[in-house]
């Protein structure tokens, strides 16, 4: 049985502990959205603070994570984007308007097109293994290891 006379003192914990309580789920609250780290992210995963890939402390996390789940994704991407979630390019190759980056692993090569003036947005990707490797998943190893 719980004495409220406990409660009723000057001394009392209870109102610290649950003004500490109510500041720490503000500031969880105001923490959550910043766990996006870009615009591409939030727009993608909707806002979905509670996936499986909340607790994931890599840069991007959960867009690495939406990625691998669904790679069309890749599509709503822009190469800033691409420049945000993997840093800069081993290769930038124009032709015209077409334009070409690409990204290289250990054993693969993603390759990403778009055309310049299209808010740079993906066209076109290709994910590979290089020669003379046998990555069995070359998408989970480009987004764990870039």
């Amino acid at each position: 049985m719980i004495h409220l006379k406990y409660f009723q003192t000057k001394t009392s914990i209870l109102p610290v502990a649950v003004f500490v309580f109510v500041v720490m789920m503000l500031r969880m609250g105001s923490f959550l959205p910043g766990m996006l780290e870009n615009r591409a992210e939030a727009s993608i995963l909707g806002h979905n603070f509670l996936g499986a890939s909340f607790f994931d402390a890599r840069p991007n996390g959960a867009l690495r994570v939406q990625l691998e789940k669904n790679p069309s994704e890749f599509y709503t991407l822009s190469v800033d984007d691409l420049g945000t979630l993997f840093g800069a390019p081993g290769l930038s190759r124009q032709d015209g308007e077409a334009r070409m980056v690409q990204y290289v692993s250990n054993h693969c090569a993603a390759d990403f097109y778009y055309l310049s003036g299209d808010n740079n947005k993906i066209t076109h990707y290709e994910i590979r293994q290089l020669e003379g490797n046998t990555a069995p998943d070359c998408l989970r190893e480009i987004l764990q290891t870039l």
